[in-house]
C-alpha cells in the first residue's frame, strides 16, 4: 500500500490530506496531486478552517461490505464518505473511491478516468463539509458546488 501526505496552512485554515492505495490499481501521482487539490478547493470553497482526511483507492470488495455495512445497500459503489468529526468546521473523515467502478463509470459517461475519479473527490469531500442530495434543492446545491470546483 502507498500512502501520501499533502498538508496546507493559510492564515487560519490547516488542511492535512493522506491518500492511499488499497486497489490492484496503480494510481499515478499526477492524479492524487490533482485530486488533493480538488478537495484543497471544496474546503476552501465551504468555509472550513481545518480538515484532516484520508482519500482512499479501494477495491469493489471492500466499498460493496462497507456500503452494505452503513447504508443497507449489497452493491459495490463509486464513493463513499465517511466523518468522524465536523465541529465548527473542522473536520476528520474519510473518502473511499472505487477505482473499477470509476473505471466502468468513465466508459458508460465517455470520459477520461481522471474526470471521473475528480468528480468523486469533490463530491465525497462536499459531503465531508455537510452538503448533501437527498432533496431535490440539496441535489441542485451539491451540483451547482460540484460544477464550480470542476469547471
Amino acid at each position: 500500500m502507498k500512502q501520501s501526505r499533502s498538508q496546507f496552512k493559510k492564515n487560519k485554515q490547516r488542511f492535512i490530506i493522506d491518500i492511499a492505495n488499497l486497489s490492484s490499481r496503480p494510481v499515478p501521482t499526477s492524479w492524487q496531486q490533482h485530486c488533493t487539490s480538488l478537495v484543497k478547493r471544496v474546503f476552501l470553497l465551504t468555509k472550513v478552517v481545518d480538515a484532516e482526511i484520508s482519500l482512499v483507492f479501494v477495491k469493489p470488495q471492500l466499498i460493496r461490505r462497507l456500503n452494505f455495512k452503513y447504508r443497507h445497500q449489497n452493491k459495490v459503489t463509486d464513493v463513499l464518505a465517511f466523518i468522524y468529526q465536523n465541529a465548527q468546521k473542522k473536520i476528520n473523515g474519510e473518502i473511499l473511491i472505487c477505482l473499477n467502478q470509476a473505471k466502468l463509470q468513465a466508459i458508460k459517461n465517455c470520459q477520461t478516468l481522471i474526470k471521473e475519479i475528480s468528480m468523486l473527490a469533490v463530491h465525497g469531500a462536499l459531503h465531508l463539509a455537510g452538503y448533501d442530495h437527498q432533496t431535490n434543492k440539496q441535489q441542485k446545491i451539491m451540483k451547482s458546488l460540484e460544477n464550480k470546483i470542476l469547471n
